[in-house]
């Protein structure tokens, strides 16, 4: 028999009264605890509770919380999980949420488990999709492909024209970072309508957030490339599909990709305060990839501000970061634009040694 409390609970989880599920959660599932009776109805408090603190972007903690009714489940067969939801679902939104703090390793090796065929198709293609964007941040794009073709032959045994869209959309990020930037534009321009027209209901929401995240990817892609045209325009696709999905992390996706545009206009000084909120914002939410992505921009907008002393520390922070979070392409660039950094720097050494040295003979 359910304990009148959990029921409670469960109602405003599916109801999506997500601040009186976080405001209730631990003293509940610490109630539930003390009792062996109750105890098997924890793993779903905790589940829901994570959940929960995911949606209000408490990013860390809801990974904990999700860590955790994960591993109860796994030890109590008996536990209730159904009542809320599918146990795989939980463990794909953790994939996703260990992603965005950029603890890759631990996503990793969460995704076997999911991709065995007797999963169902809809759990074996969330995590094809986790593992193809992890091995496109690992620099193997390669991989990143022959995975989302994997994933197109699990689409076509479902017949949904709307999921093959996002397997596309996420084959936009693969051919832009991997320098295939014709090709990536190319399919952007016929693939991300879906993603970016409003839709109703929490499919919607995911839509947008996800054709607002390739988007904006594409744009920074496109305007580093020098081609700062079409840059804006997909920056002002990523802007309406950011605006029906609000979130603080998007909000500062977007923030990073306006900031780069005014760089390329010849705006830095206009640029550099909304970056650097966008770079506290990332922090805050305890998201290291983006972060340090936005301290690189930081550099590169204090380089082209003529302030070659305040950039360079904020370019070894972010090659710092990037070889940390095994981010190759990133490193990579990082790594150049503190070696051009350096070079302009003995230039200048040079030419001031010239002018204040004195007359000879």
């Amino acid at each position: 028999m359910q304990p009148e409390a959990y029921r409670r609970y469960r109602d405003s989880y599916q109801r999506r009264l997500f601040d009186q599920v976080i405001g209730d959660g631990e003293v509940l599932a610490a109630t539930l605890d003390g009792e062996d009776r109750t105890r098997v109805f924890v793993p779903a408090v905790a589940l829901m509770f994570g959940s929960a603190l995911a949606e209000r972007e408490e990013y860390v903690r809801a990974t904990r919380l999700l860590t955790y009714g994960l591993e109860r489940i796994a030890e109590d067969e008996g536990s209730r999980i159904r009542e809320v939801g599918d146990a795989d679902w939980f463990a794909l939104r953790l994939i996703e949420l260990l992603t965005l703090l950029g603890r890759y390793g631990e996503a990793w090796v969460r995704l076997p488990s999911l991709e065995e065929p007797t999963k169902p198709l809809s759990t074996r293609l969330g995590a094809i999709r986790g593992r193809a964007a992890l091995s496109t941040i690992r620099g193997d794009y390669e991989g990143g492909h022959h995975l989302l073709n994997a994933a197109t032959s699990v689409i076509e045994k479902i017949h949904s024209a709307f999921m093959l869209s996002t397997i596309e959309a996420d084959r936009v990020v693969v051919l832009a970072l991997s320098g295939r930037l014709s090709e990536a534009t190319n399919l952007a321009d016929r693939t991300l309508g879906p993603l970016t027209e409003p839709l109703a209901g929490p499919r919607g929401t995911w839509a947008s957030q996800l054709g607002a995240a390739v988007a904006l990817t594409l744009s920074r892609v496109c305007i580093e490339a020098g081609d700062v045209r079409r840059g804006e325009r997909y920056l002002l696709m990523g802007t309406a599909a950011a605006g029906r999905a609000p979130k603080s992390y998007m909000s500062a996706q977007l923030d990073l990709a306006m900031a780069t545009l005014w760089r390329a206009q010849g705006s830095p000084g206009t640029a550099e305060p909304v970056c650097r909120e966008a770079a506290q914002t990332f922090a805050r939410l305890g998201c290291r990839p983006a972060e340090a992505a936005a301290t690189l921009e930081l550099a590169k907008l204090a380089e082209a501000r003529g302030m070659i002393t305040s950039a360079r520390p904020l370019f070894e922070r972010a090659v710092s970061e990037m070889a940390f979070l095994g981010q190759p392409r990133e490193h990579r660039e990082a790594l150049a634009c503190l070696q051009r950094l350096d070079g302009t720097r003995q230039s200048l050494q040079l030419a001031d040694d010239a002018a204040f040295r004195p007359p000879s003979g």
